[in-house]
């Protein structure tokens, strides 16, 4: 008698256990869904402002903390795709710094898992291209200031470039001479 007493205390124990791990189960998933919630409106919202960066970040950030969410993903691949197709659009209408600030961020950003790379519509390659495309044209208008003698208008276009292609030893040295020849010329008058 004592040890059906005994099983009985058992069984109800871990009955009771097992309604308040499934309680507690309830309340991190409405934590996750919040957390996740909260973060697409926040990338969705910076999306609209154009700040890509802190769109991108948002997502990176919660896709850390619950990597295999399948719809937690699929929401970062619509962000990453509204972002390319954004700066697309702007390239289009001739904005070529703006649209190779986007195109260089997405390239920085570029997702390492391959089941996410894998399910964008562009790649690194296309990003390079769009980046060279922008930065060709500006380069070209920066020349052309320069042999017009609008130095400081030249100075203004090769610093936008370097703002999405920073790296860019030839744009640096065109940068350097045409500041010293400025400086030269400012020194004259």
């Amino acid at each position: 008698m004592r040890s059906d007493w005994h099983r009985r205390a058992i069984i109800l124990l871990w009955i009771c256990l097992f309604l308040i791990y499934s309680s507690c189960g309830g309340v991190k998933k409405e934590q996750r869904q919040t957390q996740i919630n909260k973060a697409t409106r926040q990338a969705q919202q910076d999306v609209e402002t154009e700040d890509f960066q802190r769109a991108i970040d948002a997502y990176e950030k919660i896709i850390q903390k619950y990597p295999n969410d399948l719809t937690l993903q699929s929401g970062y691949i619509k962000i990453l795709e509204s972002i390319n197709k954004r700066a697309d659009r702007t390239l289009e209408k001739g904005d070529f710094p703006q649209a190779g600030r986007a195109y260089s961020i997405l390239l920085r950003d570029f997702p390492s898992s391959k089941q996410l790379s894998q399910a964008l519509t562009y790649n690194k390659t296309i990003l390079m291209e769009k980046i060279g495309t922008c930065r060709m044209i500006l380069f070209e208008k920066a020349l052309h200031e320069y042999r017009s003698g609008d130095l400081n208008q030249a100075i203004f276009i090769w610093k936008t470039i370097l703002t999405f292609d920073p790296e860019n030893q030839e744009i640096k040295k065109m940068l350097d001479i045409a500041t010293a020849q400025s400086e030269n010329l400012e020194k004259v008058k």
